[in-house]
């Protein structure tokens, strides 16, 4: 309580998502609460509230800002929507025009108009321009501001967020003090996930068979893995759970140099077991390649385990870099890299490069989402309503939007699922996956690749296994992504504060001799945002967009994944504090913390979907279709969560982009770039349609015309009919443009053949070695460990 200068504050406004409501704002250790006051059944704009409290906790809290007047005074003007009075052209479209009549109501108009203006400037005078306003930036996109009569409480206000916002521990976090509610204590699912357990649910069996290599491949590839402890102490990674699956005929001594040659020693392990084929999905980290084209026999008698644990190790089989290829090769500059493919078995194996970007790009991306969006507090959603001012701000939202590229990255990452779904189903592929550390897009791509091959992740406690599996016991660092641990360069005080002159920055500039000593200043600043990314939030993301395209085979909605994302943040339950499972364990978050899985199962029916399908479950006595329970995704559809965002379907993607998908199909726009031109397109085409509404006499016209052209169409055309089915055509001049392209094929096949052979060339020179498969083998017969 010391960090707070004061708990109460009465007869405040709280300007949230376009509407303004009256109130008291309370300050506690850990949440900032506003109460709507008793006697204020309506809003301000005249709406019944529907607000009754507000609850918002410190962790959630990403930028706070303190600014002079009311949080009005940054507020966009739409007439006719935002405004209360709308001055404009007469109702009877008559624009003062007709006599002495006319005049008069028109000298009255402008008369109204004076009292109008005086009394709005009266307004701002009184209101607008007094006090001070705190406005609050949450992470799950809720922007809300107070607007504060007495510029010192709000003073006080903003010192006491800050100062229980930045805290110095996760220690200090809710999550630690919280005791469940009756619906939820009576759940306990931190240990509702067990690795064995749900390895056997996807087909594996660890129970000893003897002569499993003279059972059949699909019964041998069952008994083909076995669950390790070498990582039981986290000696070998710190950021691997304690157990984890390997191929049964690779010892402990080979998985442990293997992480020799990963980065973070995440060496490859097994994440999901095909039932269907037998195929595997491993993952890992980038090999300690470098420059020099290191390799570890280790590793690649690791892989080779994994590829052949189904008997199918001659088939195509994939090792997937998620990086661009221009990333992976700069790592070799500081040891890192890529894998070098002949010592992967190269004729039977071939890398794919994936091309997704990385958490500084992601978080570039989502920063201009949020730029766009900063007037949530005043600016409310409008739905389809339409006037000018409303079409001009929508365009130009439109157009930031596009520019951010975030939907360009969701359908990269569902492009990459949708490729990696049909390896794995269609043409059996075992799969190696990795990044740079393997703990961002990793799991975002084998996790969004299990939900569309497997329909148990599809159902609630499937989606709670697959994020603990996947995420959490993997290691993905929750607390740098999330930003834990505010830091107070984000809290901007711009009411009080001022500008330092040009002397006094001139000497703090003196106290550093050199821009050398400047530089190592800079740099031995610890920058905590330079860690913080979206990925977790891009993950469910692009799973919101699957249920979209598939509204009938995810038993949770979209509310599920909303409130995910809240308690991604809110610090409430220990699910996603700390970065990896050993960091857990040594905070002891099980048995001082509540799972967020609890919250979902006691309130599980607010989280179903009514819509859902459930498929026909898998059993051993009949025939499975696996084929019907595949989803492909759409990575040409993709929209901007607009719910998550507290705004309209037409403020963020567009009335037009509507009317379009309804009439589309799945596979009418192709390509890489097809999600960026169809959001760039938008405000081209509504300019358009303005055009056309106001040349109506043009549009005739031009209609006349076409219908001239295909008139005259019609009559070439059986013109054109009738002189191919009497044989007029010249078939000498056929048969010699013929002869023509015959001669311009076989040149252009030329050519091609004198570049594959420079392509050839050029990769025997890249070569460097050149192993034979008896040579390999030998090497191979020399590792193993009797």
């Amino acid at each position: 309580m010391e960090y707070l200068k004061i708990t109460k504050v009465d007869n405040i406004t709280l300007h949230r998502r376009g509407r303004s409501f009256k109130g008291s704002l309370h300050l506690t250790t850990h949440h900032l609460i506003f109460t709507l006051a008793e006697s204020s059944n309506v809003h301000t704009n005249g709406k019944p509230a529907s607000l009754k409290e507000l609850w918002c906790c410190y962790p959630i809290i990403e930028r706070v800002e303190l600014r002079k007047g009311s949080a009005l005074m940054y507020k966009r003007s739409w007439k006719g929507v935002n405004e209360g009075v709308q001055v404009g052209n007469r109702a009877d479209g008559t624009n003062g025009q007709g006599g002495e009549e006319e005049e008069e109501k028109e000298k009255s108009k402008q008369a109204h108009n004076m009292e109008l203006e005086e009394e709005v400037e009266a307004w701002k005078r009184d209101q607008l321009y007094k006090g001070a306003n705190l406005k609050i930036y949450c992470r799950d996109y809720n922007y809300m501001s107070f607007d504060f009569q007495d510029v010192t409480v709000c003073k006080d206000v903003y010192d006491s967020v800050m100062k229980l916002t930045c805290t110095g521990s996760i220690e200090e976090c809710y999550a630690f003090l919280y005791e469940p509610i009756v619906i939820e204590a009576q759940y306990d699912s931190w240990w509702d996930y067990d690795p064995q357990a749900e390895f056997v649910r996807e087909g594996l069996s660890f129970d000893e068979v003897e002569n499993v290599k003279k059972r059949p491949a699909e019964l041998e590839s069952r008994h083909s893995w076995r669950m390790t402890g070498v990582n039981e102490m986290y000696d070998v990674c710190d950021t691997y759970p304690r157990f984890v699956c390997v191929p049964a005929d690779v010892q402990d001594a080979v998985i442990t140099e293997s992480s020799k040659f990963r980065s973070r020693a995440r060496f490859p392990c097994l994440a999901y077991y095909y039932r269907k084929n037998g195929c595997t999905i491993m993952r890992c980290s980038q090999p300690l390649v470098g420059i020099k084209q290191n390799r570890s026999y280790q590793d690649e008698r690791l892989v080779y385990g994994a590829f052949s644990s189904n008997g199918r190790g001659k088939e195509q089989n994939l090792v997937v870099d998620a990086r661009p290829v221009t990333s992976a090769m700069a790592q070799m500059a500081v040891g890192a890299g890529t894998e070098s493919m002949d010592n992967y078995w190269g004729e039977t194996s071939r890398k794919l490069y994936l091309g997704l970007e990385n958490i500084h790009v992601i978080r570039d991306s989502m920063n201009c989402v949020k730029e766009v969006l900063r007037n949530g507090d005043v600016e409310g959603a409008v739905g389809a309503a339409s006037t000018p001012e409303i079409a001009e701000h929508r365009a130009e939202m439109h157009e930031q939007l596009a520019k951010s590229g975030w939907r360009h990255y969701v359908s990269q990452l569902l492009k990459a699922t949708d490729l990696l779904v049909k390896w794995i189903h269609l043409k059996g592929a075992h799969m190696v996956v990795h990044c740079s550390d393997g703990w961002d897009r990793t799991p975002q791509v084998i996790s969004l690749v299990e939900i569309c091959i497997d329909p148990y992740f599809r159902t609630l406690d499937g989606f709670f296994v697959l994020v603990e599996k996947d995420w959490c016991s993997f290691g993905h660092r929750f607390n740098d992504r999330c930003g834990r641990l505010n830091t107070e360069g984000k809290f901007h005080d711009y009411a009080s504060s001022k500008v330092a002159s040009v002397g006094t920055r001139f000497r703090n500039f003196q106290g550093f001799k050199s821009f050398r000593q400047l530089n190592q200043a800079l740099r031995s600043r610890p920058n905590a945002e330079s860690l913080e990314s979206p990925t977790f939030q891009q993950f469910l993301d692009c799973v919101y967009q699957l249920m979209r395209q598939n509204p009938a085979a995810f038993q949770y909605n979209e509310r599920f994944l909303r409130r995910l994302v809240y308690h991604l943040y809110s610090c409430q339950y220990g699910t996603f504090l700390q970065n990896c499972d050993k960091e857990r364990y040594e905070h002891d978050l099980p048995g001082r913390t509540r799972s967020v899985w609890d919250y979902f199962k006691a309130r599980r029916a607010q989280f179903t979907n009514p819509d859902y399908c459930a498929p026909v479950e898998y059993s051993e006595d009949t025939d499975y279709d696996y084929d019907a329970n595949v989803l492909y995704p759409n990575y040409t559809d993709v929209i901007f969560w607009y719910q998550l965002n507290g705004r309209s379907y037409e403020d963020m993607n567009g009335v037009e982009r509507r009317m379009r998908k309804a009439g589309s199909s799945r596979g009418a726009e192709s390509g890489e770039n097809g999600v960026e031109e169809d959001g760039g397109k938008e405000k081209n085409e509504e300019g358009d349609r303005g055009k056309e509404r106001d040349s109506g006499e043009k549009m005739e016209n031009e209609s006349e015309k076409v219908r001239k052209r295909n008139k005259e169409y019609e009559e070439t055309k059986g013109d054109q009919e009738g002189e191919i089915t009497t044989g007029q055509c010249d078939k000498a001049d056929l048969a010699g443009q013929r002869s023509q392209l015959n001669d311009t094929i076989n040149d252009q096949s030329d050519n091609v053949h004198v570049n594959n052979g420079k392509i050839d060339g050029q990769w025997n020179r890249m070569t460097k070695y050149d192993h034979s498969e008896k040579k390999f083998n030998r090497k191979m017969e020399r590792l193993e460990i009797e």
